[in-house]
This record gives structure tokens, sequence and C-alpha cells, in this order.
């Protein structure tokens, strides 16, 4: 999108909409600004890449998704198996004549997760995505932009 503004006057009409709650998790770069793209149950940012041109700036986008929530979800996920199966041995004893809890425990908690995770990216995507684009509406507005 372009917009007749600097770059300065952009960044300070979005820090301005931010201040009044309307841009959540604005903050200023070296050549734009980041905010918020929120999405179940990963968020992501939306960078704005702000290009002075000759009677104002070209402003460009880019969604990048964050990784500190994906990781707490590998980590947690890593670590809640063998735990799990050591419960469901105390709550299944060896004495009752049961195969052993690993050889259908482990089927049953590690193989869904790769749809699981598939399933939670999507979703995740396209939340990401509904809210990116609120978002480059909004800023549009803010900096009276016309597409291009």
């Amino acid at each position: 999108m372009t917009t007749p503004l600097g770059k300065d006057e952009v960044c300070s009409r979005l820090d301005a909409l931010c201040r009044r709650g309307k841009l959540p998790g604005f903050r200023r770069t070296e050549d734009g600004f980041v905010v918020d793209a929120f999405g179940a149950p990963f968020d992501a940012d939306l960078v704005g890449h702000v290009e002075g041109t000759e009677g104002g700036s070209r402003v460009t986008f880019r969604l990048v998704r964050r990784l500190q929530t994906p990781l707490i979800f590998v980590i947690v996920m890593a670590l809640t198996v063998e735990p799990g199966r050591y419960f469901m041995d105390q709550l299944i004893p060896g004495e009752w004549g049961w195969i052993d809890t690993r050889w259908w425990y482990y089927p049953l908690t590690i193989l869904p997760l790769p749809w699981i995770w598939r399933k939670l990216s999507r979703a995740s995507r396209a939340a990401t995505l509904d809210h990116a684009s609120e978002q480059v509406e909004r800023i549009g507005g803010a900096i009276g932009a016309s597409r291009g």
C-alpha cells in the first residue's frame, strides 16, 4: 500500500493508534514496524516494511510465526509422555496380567502428535491471517493509504 505520509509520520500515527488500544503490540523497527497477529494457539508478528518513495511511502507486509509457543508445545508434549506412562503403570498394575504398558501407551500418545500438530498449525495460520488482514485494514485507514 502507498501513502502520502513519510516514514516517521506513518510510525507516529501507528504509535498513536496503539496508545488508544486499537493496534496491539505495535513496535517500531529500523525498517518500519511490527504488530501482533493473534491466532489460537500460535501467534505471529505482522512485520511492516516502510520504504520512502517520491511524495510518500510504500508499506509492505509479511507474517512471521513466533517460535516461543510452538517450542513450549513441543517441550511439554515430550516431557509428558513418559510420566504419563509411569502413572498409567500405577493405575494398571503388572500383577493383573495385562500386556506391558509400553506396547499400547506409546502408540496411543505419540502417533497422533503429527496430526494434532498439523491441525493446530492450520487453525493457527487461518486465525493469524484473518487477524493480520484486519490489522492491515486498520493500518491503511490510519495512514490514509491506497492499495498499490
